[in-house]
């Protein structure tokens, strides 16, 4: 048992302890930490198969120290080579387009649908000229007007529509302010907005129309001003502000970055060579990126703009973390050579994670479909990588060159006290110090509950702009909106110019004017933004109520007639009077008459007298006359009966006549008269007087005498029938018949014209009502459906010239396509008008089931929908951008350090930093400066950010892992000595190039650049320093979960396989030649 305990003891002595040598030189045992021996084995194990060998680094740390001419040579040549052969960047973000929205986003396929619909020209590249007068527009003014329209008109290959009261009369109203001091003209440029070719346009038509203002020669004085808004406008400054800035934030970056280098080197040419290797990977980046747009990649201002960002933050980091491990090997005693070799192998890995998370979360962006996001990201991570390749290739053959020669000797460390001090406080009260700091952070994240994201992009630009002044004026002179409109448009399979349709057209634009802030709604039902009021059920009843008042009034305007017409009809009335009364006395006579030709012939038949002979002969020739009077007078009766018997009739058909009791009577004489002539009495008088005429008394007088008793019975009788009597009576009587017979015409001609006006005017009333009846009937069977709701247009008013005119702008040539114009009380720029687009297609749709507008298609066009779009795109793109590179992220970091514990929380902490950067940029921007946030400031802060905040802290955690990753408190002490400098350095400068941002104009590019700079100050000074370490000291041995228990579970394995070896063999075996056996079986050394 002795001899067993004491090769025991050895092996323990051999193994946990160290060899020193005393001051002699004797060998002396020191006890050494267990954990040394096994991370010396997890290291040389690590070696074997991780980064290192896998990506090369110590192959490629001996070319750099074997030819160092050789690769700052090839890196020279290849930048001459770029400069030569590609265009620089700046060109090709000149030359080509930048689409910011996908071509099948709604408001696009809207806006693409009314432009092929309407025959118009679709560009959305619209400038707004306005034109003001303080003093009030004149006719000099308007004058000045004419002359730019001309202009304007003339220049086909700019402009490709303009929109004016001069060829278009009917929209001064609408192109003039309510105060009469200001035009709008809407001028429709040729090309998209941001590209460079829209804005070459844009500035040759400003000035265009500036030459024409200043030319008054021909248009006398005028005091209008000029000034400019619109897409075209914003969307130009944006990229003539972008192009000036490149140059201003590259200087200020450089200054920034050379300044924090001094501070942290003190020494001008490890200064120089970083910013030599800066430049190269600048310039290679930038060529590479040209290469590429020829190619077909998209740039813009803002891609170089944040490429020169990029740049000088990620290949400054690389080299102050290169350089930094290069000056601790070298204070560790290590020449320049072995610290190029040790410096690139150790830290190699690191700079590959850190670059290799920045590029694939930057090429992530690539895949979201809005174009400020996938045009940059493919730049972004050609720029990650160039400055990843040269600084790990260009940077060691520049130290080792100079460090042979001691230029790049380290200084004093001078806060490496500092760093220890700090990470001890930590390790002692990790709980301590972590709910403050976490406290810190949450509290500063509160401010994200304010966040309101501001899409307006005029605010991209200062308040002086062009285009801004141009907007201000707007809003000044104009409503809002009324320059901007939005919209509503209705496709359909079928025509809808149909009753039914455009009922159902009306009733959607009812619902869609009754969303909250929406001012009018103008299109085909309601052109003047108002339903239109002939359509209206209520006022047709009240049209056809007009046209029966109409008819009423007709009839009391022919009042007059009326009286006339019954002043007639007593005329006739008392003629017919008088007639009766002379008829009933002349039939007297013709008794007497009759009395007397009686006699005559008793005494013709007694006496054959010569006297009675004479006699008889006077009495023919009284006989004759009677019988011309009788005859004439009853000729002359028959006219009278023409003109009677219609009169008659007529008065038997008027319901008037019937309740006119004067007009009773008169038609009651007037039948009795009709009456005696259809019975044949009037014709019996006539014959009578007709025979009366025919007798001759010649020489044959018995024979006369007997026909003249013949004739003489029979009119006898005839008159008898009439009741007359006496000859001579009936003389003068017939004479007042004669004149009554007068009195009678001319009655009757005043009641022909009277009861001809009454017809007249009834057939006028006729035709109203059979209007009113016509509509009326269209109405039932047209509008009774329940969607129609009290709105209804004839078909045949829809052929009318004024129907024409209005569908001439608001309806397609085919008639599937409707368009409204939405006026708002909103802003069009605004997050709220932004919303309204949502209330009011829901509102348009709800109108949809059951109607002919079932089977349409409802969409929106305008700038809100635009301004939607994006947010929704850019929603979506952040949304896949975040979680594509918080996977990689962690993807890398578990993979880097073998562990699943300590990524997650590296990743937890980055994501708190961001969230407390974003909410310091709520409280700073839009609660101090009252200055709202831009919607891009939240997505390029939580990309920049989260990516470097998690790299920052894999240094220190894979420093601890691979050199401590048992003892974990003083591995974090000693790891954030060693650490804290380098890491701190890289993170100001990386800050400091965002805060370089601050220079800029376009207040968006500020805020970004404030955000992240403040967010990677927090994680280099509070996450960094102490959330991170804390929670680590706390998780202790958990931190590399699972691997920390597989590596356990091999050094007890190592330690069993040693003790088994003294003990049957004698020997010990070295620790690392221990191979992890999963298997109970000792193996025995052969004797």
């Amino acid at each position: 048992m002795t001899l067993v305990s004491s090769r025991i003891l050895g092996v323990g002595s051999r193994i946990f302890g160290g060899v020193r040598r005393s001051q002699s030189g004797a060998p002396v045992e020191e006890p050494v930490a267990p954990a040394q021996v096994v991370a010396t084995s997890s290291r040389e194990e690590s070696s074997r198969v991780g980064w290192a060998d896998t990506v090369g680094f110590r192959r490629l740390a001996e070319l750099a120290v074997c030819r160092p001419a050789t690769i700052i040579g090839f890196w020279i040549v290849v930048s001459a080579v770029l400069m030569l052969t590609l265009p620089s960047l700046r060109q090709m973000g000149n030359s080509n387009l930048v689409a910011p929205l996908p071509s099948d986003v709604p408001s696009k396929v809207a806006a693409q649908a009314m432009a092929n619909a309407y025959g118009e020209s679709g560009s959305s590249n619209l400038l707004l000229v306005v034109l003001t007068d303080d003093r009030g527009l004149s006719p000099g003014d308007e004058a000045v007007y004419r002359k730019i329209v001309d202009t304007l008109s003339a220049d086909k290959h700019s402009v490709v529509a303009l929109q004016d009261f001069v060829t278009k009369p009917d929209m001064r109203d609408l192109m003039t302010s309510a105060d009469n001091k200001a035009w709008i003209l809407p001028v429709s440029l040729a090309g998209d907005p941001g590209t460079p070719a829209a804005g070459g346009i844009y500035k040759h038509v400003v000035s265009t129309v500036k030459a024409a203002l200043a030319d008054t020669s021909d248009t006398g004085d005028t005091s209008l001003t000029v000034n400019f808004a619109g897409p075209a406008a914003t969307a130009s400054e944006m990229a003539t502000h972008g192009e000036h800035e490149v140059h201003v934030i590259g200087i200020t970056s450089a200054i920034v970055v050379l300044a924090v280098l001094l501070i942290v080197y003190r020494n001008l040419v490890t200064v120089l060579l970083s910013l030599a290797t800066i430049g190269i990977s600048n310039v290679v980046a930038h060529r590479s990126v040209a290469g590429l747009a020829e190619l077909g990649l998209v740039v813009s201002s803002r891609t170089l703009m944040f490429m020169t960002v990029i740049m000088m933050g990620a290949a400054t980091g690389y080299a102050v973390l290169l350089t930094n491990s290069y000056h601790e090997y070298l204070k560790a005693g290590s020449s320049s050579d072995d610290a190029v070799r040790r410096a690139l192998t150790s830290t190699g890995k690191v700079l590959a994670a850190w670059a290799a998370t920045l590029g694939v979360t930057f090429v992530a962006m690539r895949f979201a479909r809005l174009g400020v996001f996938s045009n940059v990201g493919l730049a972004l991570a050609v720029t990650v990588a160039v400055g990843f390749l040269v600084t790990i290739t260009l940077l060691p053959a520049l130290l080792c060159l100079a460090g042979r020669r001691g230029w790049v000797a380290p200084s004093r460390d001078r806060t490496g006290q500092l760093w220890r001090r700090s990470a001890v406080n930590v390790v002692r009260r990790p709980v301590r110090h972590l709910v403050p700091s976490l406290v810190v952070l949450a509290a500063l994240a509160a401010g994200t509950i304010f966040l309101r994201p501001d899409h307006d992009d005029r605010n991209m630009l200062p308040s002086s702009s062009e285009s801004n002044r141009g907007y201000a004026t707007l809003d000044q002179h104009f409503p809002a909106n009324s320059a901007i409109p939005q919209y509503l448009l209705v496709r359909s399979p079928h025509d809808l110019r149909t009753a039914r349709s455009l009922a159902d057209l009306e009733l959607m634009a009812r619902r869609v004017s009754q969303v909250p802030d929406v001012s009018s709604v103008r299109g085909l039902t309601r052109p003047t933004g108002q339903p239109l009021e002939r359509a209206k059920v209520s006022y047709q009843a009240g049209r056809i109520g007009t046209q029966l008042s109409g008819a009423a009034d007709h009839i009391a305007d022919t009042d007059g007639q009326l009286d006339s017409l019954s002043q007639g009809s007593r005329v006739l009335a008392d003629t017919l009077a008088n007639i009766s009364a002379t008829a009933d006395k002349s039939l007297g006579m013709v008794g007497a008459l009759v009395d007397a030709a009686a006699d005559l012939a008793e005494q013709i038949d007694s006496a054959k007298t010569l006297e009675l002979i004479d006699a008889a002969l006077a009495l023919g020739n009284n006989l004759h006359l009677i019988g011309d009077m009788l005859g004439v007078s009853l000729a002359d009766q028959r006219g009278f009966f023409d003109v009677l018997v219609p009169v008659v009739d007529g008065l038997n058909a008027s319901p008037l006549c019937n309740v006119n009791a004067s007009c009773s009577a008169t038609r009651a004489y007037l039948v009795g008269l009709v009456r005696a002539r259809d019975d044949g009495t009037f014709a019996t008088i006539s014959d009578f007087g007709s025979k009366l005429k025919a007798v001759h008394l010649d020489g044959n007088l018995d024979q006369a005498v007997r026909k003249l008793q013949e004739f003489v019975r029979t009119a006898i009788e005839a008159v008898r029938s009439l009741g007359i009597h006496g000859t001579a009576e009936l003389r003068r009587q017939i004479d007042t018949w004669l004149t009554a017979a007068t009195g009678l015409a001319h009655g009757s001609n005043e009641l022909a014209e009277g009861v001809q006006a009454l017809v007249e005017r009834t057939r006028t009333m006729g035709v109203g009502l059979d209007q009113a009846g016509e509509i009326l009937s269209l109405i039932k069977s047209d509008a009774s459906q329940p969607s129609m709701a009290g709105f209804f247009i004839p078909q045949q008013a829809l052929s009318s010239p004024d129907f024409k005119k209005v569908a001439a702008a608001t309806v397609s040539q085919d008639g599937h396509v409707v368009r409204y114009v939405v006026q708002s009380e909103l802003s069009p720029f605004s997050t709220a008008a932004m919303a309204q687009v949502d209330a009011i297609q829901n509102a348009a749709r709800s109108a949809q089931p059951n109607t002919t507008l079932a089977d349409a298609t409802i969409s929106i066009a305008g700038l809100p929908v635009v301004n939607r779009d994006v947010h929704d795109y850019s929603g979506n793109s952040l949304r896949y951008a975040g979680i594509a590179m918080i996977v990689v992220v962690l993807a890398f970091l578990i993979m880097l350090l073998r562990a699943v514990v300590a990524p997650l929380y590296l990743l937890g902490s980055a994501i708190v930093a961001y969230l407390a950067a974003l909410g310091i940029g709520v409280v700073v921007f839009q609660l101090a400066l009252h200055q709202p946030l831009s919607w891009t400031v939240p997505g390029a802060a939580f990309l920049v950010m989260v990516a470097l905040g998690a790299n920052y802290n894999v240094l220190l955690t894979s420093r601890i892992h691979d050199r401590f990753p048992h003892a974990i408190r003083s591995g974090v002490i000693r790891s954030a000595t060693s650490t804290g400098g380098a890491i701190a350095a890289a993170g100001v400068i990386f800050a400091a190039s965002m805060f370089s941002l601050l220079f800029s104009s376009m207040t968006a590019v500020a805020q970004v650049g404030f955000v992240v700079g403040v967010g990677l100050l927090l994680d280099t000074f509070l996450v960094r320093t102490v959330t991170v370490p804390a929670v680590s000291a706390l998780v202790g041995r958990v931190n590399w979960w699972p691997s920390g228990a597989l590596a356990a579970l091999r050094r007890r394995r190592a330690i069993r396989e040693a003790v088994t070896a003294v003990v049957y063999r004698g020997e010990l075996l070295r620790p690392e030649d221990i191979r992890p056996v999963f298997s109970r079986s000792w193996r025995r050394a052969d004797d």
